[in-house]
């Protein structure tokens, strides 16, 4: 049974059906592994391109909710007939984690109140608001003793109606790194 066993297969091997069977076979393999590798080609092609595409857009950031808040700032025109210390109420859009008191204060130390220092902190306690700027002198090198009365009146005034507003503020006193700002 061994030899007809082997005799079969010798057979099979001269067979024309059995080479073109072998052949075919062959070739479907062949067939298959380029099938596959141009699929995965394409699947790495249009990966890739995906992958660039969003890492060239903006990453994904939601809308930050806002409060308005009331800021108060020089009335200029009344500062032009020699009141500094007049102000007027302006609304602003602030996020809406934010501490309202330093809110405010970053907002005009950005702008308003630039002229007379960096903000830097708040503290209220007991009806008292601390205001700390980062610089010991004004930025344009003057003590802050230096300070006419009408900048005096602006910068006093803009800061204490704006932190007063909110009632657990009554007074307001201003610190530099040197320590409270006597005028």
């Amino acid at each position: 049974m061994v030899a007809f066993h082997t005799h079969s297969i010798v057979e099979h091997l001269f067979d024309s059906n059995y080479i073109l069977f072998i052949c075919y076979t062959y070739a479907m393999t062949k067939k298959k592994k380029a099938l596959v590798i141009m699929i995965v080609s394409t699947v790495i092609v249009i990966g890739g391109s995906l992958y660039l595409l969003l890492a060239k857009q903006e990453p994904f950031q939601t809308e930050e909710k806002t409060i308005e808040l009331s800021v108060f700032t020089q009335n200029k025109k009344a500062a032009e007939t020699g009141d500094c210390s007049v102000t007027k109420k302006e609304l602003v859009k602030v996020s809406e984690n934010t501490n309202i008191a330093d809110a405010t204060l970053e907002f005009l130390f950005a702008d308003e109140l630039a002229q007379y220092g960096e903000y830097d902190s708040v503290t209220i306690s007991g009806g008292l608001a601390k205001v700390f700027v980062k610089n010991s002198t004004l930025p344009d090198g003057r003590p802050y003793s230096a300070l006419s009365s009408c900048e005096i009146g602006h910068l006093t005034s803009v800061t204490k109606n704006n932190l007063t507003q909110y009632g657990e503020v009554e007074f307001v006193e201003l610190y530099s790194p040197e320590g409270k700002i006597e005028f």
